[in-house]
């Protein structure tokens, strides 16, 4: 796993302070590209992503992760169900999922062919592409990253590094053991040039203490990050999706939840009539799930 060079080989610069290849200017990652849908099977969700490297950046990436910590107050979630087809993942993520217990939302992976995944003890699930697998080159599209899980869509944000070779880097080698500190603040300056992150989406856990009005609004704060990040693009279908949910949770509020229901399957109606139209597969995501579990909840 490229991980491991890139840190025995920082390891070795600092300890022997040495650097004989020629230097080379470090490569630079300022935006990604990421594009998700989700597809839903007797509860478990499937999240399928495609990312790509735009060709202004300058870098090749290496390392792709995406968040999945589990917040407080939100219900357990099972594992029962979720596909891995990697068995490196489910053999280097067990001690980080055993040490993480409830801050981790349970899921599966799957990975393009040539990459590995893991869980970290950041609450991400971190893909890399192995040392025989070519990188994903500026202009390079991948797909193939996928994770399955019981959790609903939500928010979330993926974070891509480029590769960045070590033997390679425009940094002065440390004089000796009081020249390290500066010696790592010149790396770390190198190494925040390599990354870049991105909107999407991506499981999450619902409330224990359900609040059916409290859900209505996390929809509507959905649907305006939707617009915010390019994946509803018509203001009219906005105002419409908004009408139907302040109806919605007007009529929730009345104890009235006949009406709340019949304005949420409206909006489920216009949600699949515009996917792929007007609402990317983001926002399709968002608005179809989390309003079907709240249609379950009314019930």
């Amino acid at each position: 796993m490229r991980v491991v060079k890139v840190f025995g080989i920082a390891a070795l610069i600092i300890a022997c302070g040495v650097l004989t290849h020629a230097r080379q200017t470090p490569p630079v990652v300022t935006t990604v590209s990421v594009t998700a849908a989700v597809s839903e099977s007797s509860g478990v969700y499937t999240y399928r992503y495609k990312i790509t490297n735009p060709r202004a950046n300058t870098g090749s990436l290496w390392l792709i992760a995406t968040d999945v910590s589990k917040s407080a107050g939100t219900i357990p979630l099972s594992d029962e169900g979720l596909n891995s087809d990697e068995r490196l993942f489910q053999a280097t993520s067990q001690i980080n999922r055993d040490q993480l217990g409830d801050k981790l939302v349970a899921v599966g992976v799957g990975s393009p062919f040539g990459w590995n995944a893991m869980v970290t003890q950041s609450n991400t699930v971190q893909w890399n592409a192995s040392d025989d697998t070519p990188l994903l080159a500026p202009g390079v599209t991948q797909d193939g990253f996928r994770l399955t899980s019981r959790g609903l869509p939500v928010i979330r944000h993926l974070q891509v590094e480029a590769y960045l070779d070590f033997n390679a880097l425009r940094v002065a080698d440390p004089a000796g053991a009081a020249d390290i500190p500066r010696y790592k603040a010149d790396v770390d300056a190198v190494r925040q040039k390599l990354s870049a992150s991105a909107l999407t989406i991506g499981p999450g856990a619902p409330p224990i203490q359900f609040d059916p009005e409290a859900f209505i609004r996390t929809l509507m704060a959905y649907k305006d990050q939707a617009v915010a990040a390019g994946w509803l693009r018509d203001q009219g279908i906005g105002r419409s999706l908004d009408a139907k949910l302040n109806a919605a949770r007007a009529a929730v509020a009345r104890g009235n939840t006949g009406t709340a229901a019949n304005e949420l399957n409206a909006l489920l109606h216009e949600v699949e009539a515009q996917a792929g139209k007007q609402l990317s597969p983001e926002s399709v995501a968002l608005l179809k799930f989390n309003t079907q579990y709240l249609l379950s909840k009314l019930r």
